[in-house]
C-alpha cells in the first residue's frame, strides 16, 4: 500500500496548511510540462496522494486503513504467537472500525437521496397542482427529477457497478427518469399556454 504522507513528504501529524503546502511545492517540481514519462507519473502520484490528504473524511478512512496495513506488517516481523495474535486483535478491531465507518457514510448518504427526493417530491405534487396537474404524478416527477441528482451527488455510482454496460445502463435508466419527471411540468405548462 503506497504510503500518501511519504509521497508527499511529510509525517502522519501534518496540518492540512501543510498537506496544501507540499502539494503545491511538489506539483510545480513534478508537473508533467516537462514532457518526462517518470515526472508525469510522479506528479500523478501526487496529485492522489493530495486528493486523500486533502479530503478530511478520506484522511480519516484512509489513516485507519494506513493503520491496519501497518499493524499487519508489524505482524509479519514478530516471531512471537502472543505479539502476533495481539497485532491481528488490533488489526480485526481497526478493519471494523473502517467498515463501521464506511457503513456510517453510506447510510448518511442514502438518508440524503431520500431525503432530497422527498422533498423534490412534494415541490413537484404542489407544482404540479398549481399548473392544474395531479398531485400524485407532480409527486412523482419531482422524486424522480430529485433522484437523479442526489444520486450522482451522493454516490460514486461507478463502483457499484461490475461492467460498464451495467453502469451506462443504470445511467440511461436514471435519465430516462429525470427526463420523465421533467417532461411532466413541460406539458403541464404547454397544456396551460394551449
Amino acid at each position: 500500500m503506497e504510503d500518501h504522507y511519504k509521497t508527499l513528504g511529510l509525517s502522519h501529524s501534518a496540518t492540512p496548511e501543510e498537506v496544501k503546502k507540499a502539494y503545491f511545492k511538489m506539483a510545480k517540481k513534478y508537473h508533467p510540462d516537462s514532457g518526462d514519462e517518470t515526472e508525469v507519473k510522479k506528479f500523478h502520484e501526487v496529485a492522489e496522494a493530495y486528493k486523500v490528504l486533502a479530503d478530511p473524511e478520506s484522511r480519516k478512512a484512509y489513516d485507519i486503513s494506513l493503520g491496519v496495513f501497518k499493524s499487519e506488517a508489524k505482524q509479519v516481523a514478530t516471531s512471537s504467537s502472543a505479539q502476533a495474535y495481539h497485532h491481528q486483535k488490533r488489526a480485526a478491531y481497526r478493519d471494523d472500525e473502517l467498515k463501521e465507518y464506511h457503513r456510517n457514510r453510506y447510510q448518511k448518504a442514502v438518508f440524503r437521496v431520500v431525503l432530497f427526493s422527498a422533498i423534490l417530491g412534494v415541490i413537484g405534487g404542489v407544482v404540479g397542482l398549481i399548473l392544474g396537474g395531479i398531485l400524485f404524478w407532480g409527486f412523482l416527477a419531482g422524486v424522480c427529477v430529485g433522484f437523479n441528482f442526489s444520486i450522482n451527488q451522493n454516490f460514486k455510482v461507478k463502483t457499484f457497478f461490475k461492467s460498464a454496460v451495467a453502469h451506462k445502463a443504470f445511467r440511461l435508466f436514471t435519465w430516462l427518469l429525470f427526463l420523465s419527471g421533467l417532461g411532466y411540468f413541460v406539458w403541464l405548462i404547454v397544456q396551460d399556454l394551449f
